[in-house]
């Protein structure tokens, strides 16, 4: 599932045929049909051919521990995809869907609740009476 908006992009910027073969209707076909697929890699070649500029924003240890991270990335698109759907009211049952997690325990890592959201919902609580005892 793509957004109108990113398809309308790929299709008339960057030259991508639109397939109407249900086989061939992933971005990456072949990278579908893996069971480990490489897709920062593949996200990364993507948006070096739109020519969007990258932004490291952590680096691999000097020791080679860790792994470096770019600001857009696929796994980052994730995480936004994600919190955006959440922040919007999107049941956590139909995000998990959208985004292929299995578990809970993973989806809930990528879901980032914005900081009004979570005060929203704790405005709705009732008053505590007080007694006006100290």
């Amino acid at each position: 599932m793509i957004h109108p908006a990113l398809e309308k992009y790929l299709l008339l910027s960057l030259s991508i045929p639109k397939s109407t073969k249900s086989n061939e209707s992933f971005l990456f076909s072949t990278v579908a049909q893996r069971k480990v697929s490489p897709l920062s890699k593949h996200f990364r070649k993507l948006m070096d051919r739109a020519r969007i500029e990258q932004r490291m924003i952590r680096e691999r240890s000097k020791s080679g521990s860790g792994r470096s991270v770019n600001a857009l990335s696929f796994h980052s698109l994730r995480h936004s995809f994600s919190s955006i759907l959440a922040n919007a009211g999107i049941s956590e049952e139909r995000r998990m869907a959208l985004t292929g997690h299995a578990t809970r325990d993973v989806h809930q890592r990528y879901t980032h609740h914005e900081l009004e959201r979570l005060r929203d919902a704790v405005a709705v609580l009732p008053t505590i009476a007080t007694s006006g005892r100290s």
